[in-house]
């Protein structure tokens, strides 16, 4: 870790490398990770002064664990944030609820099971569905967005109850969720803002139930934002006032748009005369190779960057990892992704991609959705299922890594016997 000295490296500067522009959130995860694919707006407000706090407001106090011995104030306020992500804003899953609705179908509709994150997710939700003793049908977008419409309609006329829909954005499947609202099906969306948030305009009928995490993050919104706090903090607790940050920052996804929005506000706070270079990029620069060309030229033109924020392992995977890989910056520069990809942690683990992120249960989130249905089906209202974020490194310290293989999970929580015990199944 970087051990400046109080001032170092402060330029104020905050440089777009090239003009953003927001759209739409399409599917958050698309990647290749050693197999074919791996795999969940643009604004830099701040604020003056490095008071330590948590991106809900509370204050933390404690150490990461670091070597450093600098009384470096940025270095020290970000330390205290992070131990709130260290320890993570995760709380139980709910502990009562009603028992297992009988006799209902469910559709899940996958943003592409090419797609690890998306399958991962998927997977999760079938299994859940299956032991709660549901009929399941699975459905895959096939990383085309707007065929989750097809599905719904699909879903309609098999006079499914419910359907589940993940990492689309609401107006990518307004057509599908407005036959699904006119049927009386409910629809949970994972990592999905309903139609009528204002990072749409705020106008028009809800159409889809958001899956609730916890009450200091209960929105997509909230929830995303925080997850780009903690990579601030992060980045910033071992780095200090001398962090010189390259932000991949994406214009035509909503969610990471949100996760960019979240980094920025923290670390401009938390160190407002820090050096921010951003690389704006879209879904197809990724895939089209011009986002490997955009990172390799940011890391030539400036030698001096010692940490990188990228709000998707599978961007990691695809592009970033590989080219941080093969540049002097290898071994040196710290890279902060985000799910905890169970590809990702490993090439960590070797030395490679990244050196931390953040922990996203998917698995729970699966398991949560279903609870979500069940509740609608029994005439209950919705809970905060418990879901937050948790900050994964290798570096400088192993902290909250998975086990050998497998993707990130919280520790010591163990939500598929929770849930299976207030369905009163298993």
């Amino acid at each position: 870790m970087t051990s400046p000295t109080a001032g170092e490296g402060m330029r104020p500067t905050t440089q777009p490398r090239r003009r953003a522009r927001t759209r739409w959130r399409a599917m958050t995860l698309l990647a290749a990770a050693g197999i074919m694919l791996a795999a969940g707006c643009s604004s830099s407000a701040s604020s003056s002064g490095t008071k330590a706090a948590d991106s809900s407001g509370s204050p933390s106090t404690g150490s990461t664990g670091s070597a450093s011995t600098s009384t470096d104030s940025v270095e020290t306020a970000a330390k205290a944030a992070l131990q709130y992500w260290i320890k993570g804003s995760q709380t139980a899953p709910p502990s009562t609820g009603p028992k297992a609705q009988k006799g209902k179908s469910i559709w899940v509709l996958s943003c592409g099971q090419a797609a690890a994150a998306c399958a991962y997710w998927t997977d999760s939700v079938v299994a859940a569905g299956k032991a709660i003793g549901w009929k399941v049908t699975l459905y895959d977008d096939k990383l085309v967005p707007t065929n989750g419409n097809t599905g719904l309609e699909d879903a309609v006329a098999a006079h499914a109850s419910g359907a589940v829909v993940l990492g689309n954005d609401c107006p990518q499947n307004e057509q599908g969720l407005k036959a699904a609202k006119a049927a009386g099906m409910p629809v949970i969306g994972i990592d999905e803002n309903d139609c009528n948030d204002s990072v749409f305009g705020g106008s028009g009928p809800s159409l889809l139930n958001q899956l609730k995490g916890t009450a200091a993050y209960p929105t997509v919104d909230s929830f995303a934002k925080a997850a780009g706090a903690l990579q601030a903090a992060y980045l910033l607790a071992n780095l200090g006032a001398s962090a010189n940050v390259i932000e991949l920052k994406s214009t035509d996804i909503i969610s990471k748009s949100l996760v960019n929005q979240g980094f920025e506000a923290e670390y401009h706070k938390l160190c407002p005369a820090c050096k921010l270079d951003q690389v704006s990029y879209t879904l197809n620069d990724m895939i089209g190779g011009q986002l490997k060309t955009d990172v390799q030229d940011a890391m030539q033109s400036d030698p001096g960057a010692n940490g990188m924020e990228v709000t998707a392992d599978s961007d990691i995977a695809l592009v970033v990892g590989p080219a941080v890989d093969s540049s002097s910056a290898a071994g040196k520069i710290l890279v902060v992704g985000n799910e905890g990809l169970a590809a990702n942690v490993q090439e960590a683990l070797a030395g490679h991609w990244e050196t931390a992120g953040i922990g996203e249960p998917f698995g729970w989130e699966g398991w949560a959705a279903v609870d979500a249905l069940n509740r609608i089906f029994a005439g209950s209202p919705p809970v905060d299922e418990g879901i937050g974020l948790q900050l994964w490194s290798v570096k400088p310290t192993q902290l909250n890594l998975p086990p050998a293989g497998q993707n990130y999970t919280p520790a010591g929580i163990d939500y598929q016997g929770d849930y299976e015990k207030i369905w009163s199944v298993g």
